[in-house]
């Protein structure tokens, strides 16, 4: 079995029965909403690159985002948690991908995110004196890649959002991020500049995976990155699981970092799955052209 066949047999094994991927294990509980996007993406990357996916996983997913759904639109961490925008921005991209149309109330949920600057805070339950009720870089590209399903590139949220992004600057860090590949990799999915940080290999395997995806669409060096990611390979099909999610005091930046892994390996290996999607579409298309 290939290295992303067996991610993709790693992840169908741990979906629940009711579609949704769990993961994490923070205060509030477990992840559902957001993790199921996320990996419900992965695995529509795993597709477009023509690799075997049982459809029902997408299909389960997608049911269940669709039942997890707020009342007044929009998706968060879990059910215990308010709507955010990282987690509504996935679920409707995984949506819009599948065939499942989000509600308009969901986009309507997504813009509410948009502050007066045009950043995207992730919640909007608190003042602007709250840290995650503040635009975040990182959340703020997922956003506008969501919202661009809908709205023209020079509508005015999509505009605004794009002068934030570049009024915050290269040296933007991520938020919720223990590093700024997970940053990058958005910024190169929504078809920014993002910086080429070479072979270097050295961190956790969701680090790697988000580098090796970045380059892959910005034409960097890939082969040691794959290379080393292909290596780091458990028997299970899934990859070591490193802290690399920051959950930041709000109120007091000083504090000391918290970071945390999931637990179940659930994410980085969607992560992986997706940068190994992006080569093989990559390698596809070259030798398409080489066929000409």
């Amino acid at each position: 079995m290939s290295p992303p066949d067996a991610a993709i047999a790693f992840l169908i094994a741990r979906q629940d029965r009711d579609g949704a991927w769990r993961d994490f294990a923070l205060t509030p509980g477990a992840s559902d909403a957001w993790t199921t996007a996320y990996v419900g993406l992965a695995l529509v990357a795993a597709v477009r690159a023509h690799l075997t996916v049982p459809p029902h996983a997408i299909a389960s997913a997608c049911g269940f985002l669709n039942t997890a759904r707020r009342p007044g639109a929009g998706w968060g961490y879990n059910q215990r948690c308010p709507a955010d925008a990282d987690s509504t921005a996935l679920a409707c991209l995984l949506l819009a991908a599948t065939g499942h149309p989000p509600q308009p109330g969901d986009y309507a949920a997504l813009a509410r995110f948009q502050c007066s600057d045009g950043g995207f805070a992730t919640y909007r339950f608190a003042g602007a004196a709250h840290r995650w009720c503040q635009p975040h870089a990182e959340v703020t590209a997922t956003a506008l890649r969501a919202l661009g399903a809908l709205l023209p590139p020079g509508h005015d949220r999509i505009r605004r959002g794009h002068a934030w992004l570049d009024a915050a600057g290269p040296e933007s860090p991520s938020y919720w991020w223990a590093s700024r590949a997970y940053l990058d990799l958005e910024l190169a999915r929504l078809g920014r500049a993002v910086p080429l940080t070479g072979a270097r290999t050295g961190g956790g395997c969701f680090e790697l995976a988000l580098r090796l995806e970045a380059a892959t669409m910005s034409g960097g060096p890939t082969a040691a990155l794959h290379d080393g990611l292909i290596a780091r390979q458990l028997p299970d099909g899934s990859w070591p699981v490193a802290p690399m999610l920051r959950v930041p005091d709000p109120h007091r930046p000083s504090a000391p970092e918290r970071l945390f892994g999931d637990q179940r390996a659930i994410f980085t290996t969607a992560t992986v799955l997706s940068a190994l999607a992006a080569v093989r579409r990559s390698r596809r298309g070259w030798r398409a052209v080489a066929d000409r």
